[in-house]
């Protein structure tokens, strides 16, 4: 299974030219070391089968699709409180209208964290040349910490946690202290600006927004600390609108079905966007020159989302921003004192220990294998980012893909220097 064979130019029954005969993609031989080796010869083993390449095993998973995940799951040994009844079940007409592993509850975080022994499981570094290393041991007393102040705050199962944060550690800590209490984890792009921000926190409504104030990227410095007084309270949607220059977006779950009366030849029109765990509707008004936002939104009966008493205003849902400080001013930065529920992380997490100096166990929450455990946001090219949400058995499939694929074991490495908002599969 070290290379692709493939005389007819086809695959899988699927004709395709770019696939050539004999084409090498890899021909480093570790026979039985290898993860899909490993998991081969357990489908050949169970099921009485002999695959002669990779897409005689690949042809087979996607036959026996509900048998392959069932061998996917105990092939990790995934950690459950209630095993499942059924491995698949349809639940609509829709291709994702989709239960997996019915009847099933567990937490993802909990397998996530299963290591919790003295090798190292993160090892950083950044522009500012601060490097360090964090075995399993300790990365799992941070999340425990996290976790124990996000619930002394209020965060429950169901609640959204939103990051406006570079790729670093703390990062990390939270993303897990979240699933960890059934939460739902989403987070921004750091470059994003301000607008970019506020329109994803509409979706999401995140009870916490963990920020970095400040980090370093290819030389070029971002303040996305700055940003938060125009987010939270609005302020930046106060300025006039050069109506000949852009257009008016504007959220709304339910929008009036009828035409704009001030340019009947260029009717505005709506994009439905699914965007659970809300359903958002996209409205894009094209503004003509002579058009007021004021009167357009008034003759709609649309609440304008550019006035400071509008229902719009972040800081309606947001009740703690969480400062993550990279610099020593920070507490005394400009902007800071300015920031509506502004806590630094520090003080945040301290909150978290008892009156004794220690930290509550870390509490697994047992869920269903489809509840939510992030968002993710698409780029926004052609319109405000839609928020896609993906159940916490979603990351069974990332386990595939690298252990299977990528053949990661016990002590290797992968290098992630994305921000924590880029999926890397």
């Amino acid at each position: 299974m070290d290379c692709i064979r493939n005389n007819n130019l086809n695959q899988n029954d699927v004709k395709d030219r770019r696939i050539k005969t004999h084409f090498v993609v890899w021909d480093k031989k570790m026979p039985s070391e290898i993860g899909l080796e490993r998991f081969r010869k357990v489908i050949e083993r169970k099921y009485n089968k002999k695959f002669e390449s990779y897409w005689d095993l690949h042809k087979w998973s996607i036959k026996n699709f509900p048998e392959f995940w069932k061998e996917i799951w105990n092939f990790f040994d995934i950690i459950v409180s209630k095993p499942y009844e059924k491995v698949f079940k349809k639940s609509g007409p829709s291709i994702i209208d989709n239960d997996w592993f019915c009847g099933s509850a567990f937490n993802i975080a909990e397998n996530f964290l299963r290591i919790r022994d003295n090798r190292p499981a993160l090892s950083y570094t950044d522009e500012f040349d601060n490097k360090g290393e964090m075995t399993f041991a300790e990365m799992f007393e941070e999340v425990k910490l996290y976790a124990s102040a996000f619930r002394k705050h209020g965060l429950r199962k169901g609640d959204r946690i939103g990051g406006y944060i570079s790729n670093i550690k703390e990062a990390v800590f939270a993303f897990l202290a979240a699933l960890s209490i059934g939460a739902i984890w989403s987070a921004a792009t750091p470059y994003l600006g301000p607008r970019a921000l506020f329109n994803m926190l509409k979706v999401m409504e995140p009870k916490f927004l963990i920020v970095v104030d400040y980090f370093l990227f290819n030389e070029e410095e971002f303040f996305p600390v700055e940003n938060l007084t125009m987010v939270t309270e609005g302020k930046f949607l106060q300025s006039k609108i050069p109506l000949h220059k852009r257009k008016a977006r504007i959220l709304k779950k339910q929008l009036p079905k009828k035409k704009c009366s001030h340019n009947k030849r260029n009717p505005f029109f709506t994009d439905g966007i699914d965007a659970e765990p809300e359903n958002i509707f996209l409205l894009r008004v094209c503004l003509q020159n002579y058009c007021t936002a004021k009167s357009l939104f008034h003759s709609l009966n649309i609440a304008n989302p550019w006035d400071p008493k509008s229902s719009y205003r972040s800081s309606k849902f947001v009740e703690k921003i969480i400062v993550v400080h990279q610099t020593a001013n920070t507490k005394n930065h400009r902007n800071f004192s300015s920031i509506p529920k502004g806590v630094l992380l520090e003080d945040f997490l301290e909150s978290g220990r008892s009156t004794n100096g220690s930290v509550p166990d870390l509490v697994f929450e047992q869920l269903p294998p489809n509840h939510p455990a992030i968002i993710s946001f698409t780029s926004g090219t052609t319109g405000i980012p839609k928020g896609v949400v993906h159940s916490q058995v979603t990351f069974i499939g990332f386990m595939r893909d690298f252990v299977l694929h990528y053949d990661l074991k016990n002590g290797d490495v992968i290098c992630n220097y994305c921000p924590v908002s880029v999926f890397i599969v």
